[in-house]
């Protein structure tokens, strides 16, 4: 039984891993935004509305919150952990 458990554990290869990943995608995130902020100076809320509309953005923007929100839950977990 604590075998099934533990598999489903964080360890220290994995986590970093992930970290890793994650702070890629949102890298990718954060110059996709600036670049199309810069490459769009006038930009209007219709174009906005319509970039956030395309299902690869909202995707894009989903796997960015949920690379914040693990990395926050990461965090927290090393910081009570005994």
């Amino acid at each position: 039984m604590m075998s099934f458990l533990a598999r489903f554990t964080h360890t220290g290869p994995s986590d970093w891993i992930i970290q890793r990943i994650t702070s890629v995608i949102m890298a990718a995130y954060l110059f996709f935004l600036v670049g199309y902020l810069l490459a769009n100076p006038s930009l209007t809320y219709g174009q906005w509305a319509e970039l956030n509309s395309l299902l690869a953005m909202r995707l894009f923007s989903l796997v960015c919150s949920n690379g914040l929100y693990y990395g926050q839950i990461d965090r927290a977990k090393s910081r009570w952990a005994p």
